[in-house]
């Protein structure tokens, strides 16, 4: 907040995410959406002392437009959510390879038979990213480790090279097939 003066000073912690705001009728609270870790905003107040309190929680992501002078509030029930969808050589149309609520596509093998998804959404939660190896046959994925926004296989297709979340190193997930020829995740080097 700036007042009048040009003094900043700030109210609330840092959020993951925010998205809009609207002063309470009264003048005394701020209210806003956002979200501590993941995308779900929920409704929260903060006076101007920098007391905050949550308004409103759900399962659902939120988001506040405006608060009329009587109290009411304009809500949005705001669902945010990306798909990794597929489409082979073999198949006529494509099909949904997501895995949780934030499936970015980070790979693909040479052979079209696996991809590589990027998930940090609220089913990643506080974990933050995580990178997935998905088979396209539609078998569940597996979770490889923590990787940052970037990620690809080996030239061998044995090992997966990703960024660290942080993004100032990088981490090698070897990957394998079990008894059954499920793709699995061997170890963790980095």
């Amino acid at each position: 907040m700036v007042d009048r003066d040009g003094n900043k000073k700030t109210l609330t912690q840092n959020y993951a995410a925010a998205e809009g705001l609207a002063w309470a009728p009264a003048g005394d609270e701020i209210w806003f959406t956002a979200a501590k870790t993941g995308a779900r905003m929920e409704l929260q107040a903060v006076n101007l002392a920098g007391r905050e309190r949550t308004v409103l929680r759900q399962s659902g992501s939120l988001r506040i437009h405006d608060i009329a002078r009587d109290g009411r509030v304009l809500l949005a029930n705001a669902e945010s959510r990306t798909k990794a969808m597929f489409r082979g050589p073999s198949d006529a149309q494509e099909r949904e390879l997501s895995w949780l609520d934030w499936s970015l596509l980070s790979g693909i093998s040479r052979d079209g038979k696996m991809i590589l998804i990027e998930e940090s959404g609220e089913g990643a939660g506080a974990a933050g990213q995580q990178i997935y190896l998905r088979e396209t046959n539609g078998a569940p994925a597996v979770l490889l480790g923590p990787a940052g926004s970037l990620a690809l296989f080996s030239p061998d297709e044995q090992s997966v090279l990703a960024s660290t979340p942080d993004a100032r190193g990088v981490v090698i997930y070897p990957v394998g097939r079990d008894s059954r020829g499920a793709s699995i995740c061997l170890r963790t080097t980095s």
